[in-house]
């Protein structure tokens, strides 16, 4: 047997612990049993083959073969084809290392072509020094400039262009094109060159991405779907975003690694919170409107602190404390559980006749993970029973109902529905007759919760704002046997995770991660969907 010519795709990242090889590339990861020493082998193996090499599989030993037989199973190696095409090494080695059958990708492109209207000479240039421009192919795949965008047919491709700024995006619906150019114009990027100069290599990416998506997804449907939706923005300083269809915004990865940015260990790194995130969601313009705008906030907000998040759809998250900071810290992400939550109801609406019923999807943000996974869990366990009357109340709780006595002649009390022991609930805010004016998030925090619920009757008080509720028609009962303050919160996580999974037996809890989640890593938020496997 004659030589093969085998190469090490650079996809991929290896990681060996515990007697595991994690692999991980952008369309998932994977996982190996395999120990130290063949681990060291394979990895010998793999630099060995990096620039390409021609092996002779009879002078391997037994264990070499088998760990090559892993390399080639896993398309960490591939077969080096004695077959010339005519692009350039640069798209060779891009399609080498963008899909797992690249060969066969190959063999696809060979017959297209690509028309560029109206498209700027660096780009045609780049498509065409490359072999990607030929007149012979059976197939055109067409890109359409700005303003021919309206007129081009749907399926191609429609690249937008505005004071720097770049939009690429496949042309699915008509109906679409005003918003994506409205996304565009209200962009407000860096600037710079770079954006200028990458961009027919960024647009060659994309089309790749979309017209081969099968061939680099097929294990996840998921992927493929957002990916035919979206649009990705090249700021003029060449920094870069993807946003997607308003309908997708529910969308959630199958299999993803949340990578966190570093835990700050400053004292006070709030408002560097708030400002990061903000900036984050005012750049998502196909998601928010704007926060605290003077349109939609309330007239009387001297008592406490409002912060509101507005979406592009007619939702609205407000949060209100007693300090603007806390307020915006606790609103942003609350905001974005909240949203999330209101569309998966909105979409469960519209398919409850078509499907049969399936388990609930709960929507969960938070930055402490613990709190994030175990909220989650907990909404699986929660159930209609009374609530207890919380006495023996933290002075500054105090303080504020009887500010609330004084200022508006409204009499409250504080009351817990308890899910998991008293350590995991929802904190209401009722009136002396029992009637509901807040009922909390399901939360962990109790305190910060009574608080927010105070602040937020205050403000609905003030203001002339009666909050309509499932609570109007039916109350909830108030139980006679109440409940001291300091019997609150008294357990440790580690505590309340073993009761919760006592009161879960037997079932299983699913979370997939938001397909916007890579976007809030930095600033460690956790965002996901919960769904029960089986319910």
């Amino acid at each position: 047997m004659s030589p093969m010519r085998w190469k090490t795709k650079t996809n991929f990242f290896l990681k060996h612990t515990d007697q595991t090889l994690l692999i991980r590339k952008d369309t998932g990861a994977l996982e190996a049993n395999i120990g130290t020493e063949d681990y060291e082998t394979l990895l010998h193996m793999l630099i060995e083959l990096k620039d390409g090499k021609d092996i002779d599989l009879h002078a391997w030993t037994k264990q070499e073969l088998k760990l090559f037989k892993l390399a080639v199973t896993l398309n960490l190696v591939y077969e080096v084809k004695q077959k010339s095409y005519r692009f350039s090494t640069y798209v060779i080695h891009h399609m080498e290392n963008a899909f797992e059958r690249h060969d066969e990708v190959l063999e696809q492109l060979e017959n297209v072509t690509f028309s560029l209207r109206g498209a700027p000479t660096h780009v045609v240039d780049f498509f065409r020094s490359n072999g990607l421009m030929h007149s012979t192919c059976e197939k055109t795949v067409s890109v359409y400039w700005n303003d021919d965008m309206f007129g081009a047919p749907l399926g191609s491709f429609i690249v937008l262009h505005h004071e720097g700024h770049y939009m690429m995006f496949k042309k699915t619906t008509h109906a679409l094109l005003t918003q994506w150019n409205a996304i565009l114009q209200s962009t407000q990027g860096n600037k710079g060159y770079l954006g200028n100069m990458i961009i027919p290599m960024v647009l060659f990416r994309f089309m790749m991405e979309q017209l081969f998506a099968k061939e680099k997804y097929n294990m996840d449907r998921q992927k493929e779907l957002y990916n035919q939706h979206a649009a990705s923005i090249v700021f003029s300083d060449g920094s870069m975003q993807t946003i997607q269809h308003p309908a997708k915004v529910t969308s959630t990865f199958e299999y993803y690694e949340r990578i966190m940015g570093k835990e700050e260990v400053k004292e006070d790194n709030t408002l560097a919170f708030v400002q990061h995130v903000e900036s984050m969601l005012l750049e998502q313009k196909s998601l928010v409107r704007g926060m605290n705008s003077v349109e939609t906030a309330r007239k009387k907000q001297l008592f406490v602190s409002h912060y509101q998040v507005d979406f592009v759809d007619s939702f609205s998250s407000l949060t209100v404390d007693t300090a603007f900071i806390s307020a915006a810290e606790f609103g942003l992400v609350q905001a974005l559980e909240s949203y999330l939550q209101w569309k998966e109801n909105e979409n469960e609406l519209h398919q409850q006749h078509a499907t049969a019923s399936t388990s609930p999807s709960i929507w969960i943000g938070d930055r402490n993970e613990t709190h994030f996974y175990l909220r989650g869990m907990a909404a699986f366990v929660e159930e209609d029973k009374p609530l207890r009357i919380v006495v023996s109340l933290p002075a500054s709780i105090q303080h504020l109902i009887q500010f609330l006595k004084e200022q508006t002649g409204v009499e409250v009390r504080i009351a817990l529905k308890s899910i998991v022991g008293e350590d995991i609930g929802r904190m209401y805010v009722v009136k002396e007759q029992g009637e509901v004016l807040y009922e909390s998030e399901i939360t962990m925090t109790l305190l910060a919760a009574m608080r927010r619920g105070l602040c937020k009757v205050i403000s609905d008080t003030v203001n002339d704002i009666q909050q309509e509720s499932e609570w109007k028609l039916t109350r909830p009962t108030i139980m006679n046997s109440s409940i001291p303050y300091s019997m609150l919160n008294r357990r440790s996580s580690d505590e309340v995770q073993r009761a919760l999974m006592k009161q879960l037996e037997g079932r299983t809890i699913v979370e997939k991660p938001w397909i916007q989640q890579p976007l809030f890593q930095q600033q460690r938020i956790w965002i996901g969907k919960f769904t029960e496997k089986g319910g």
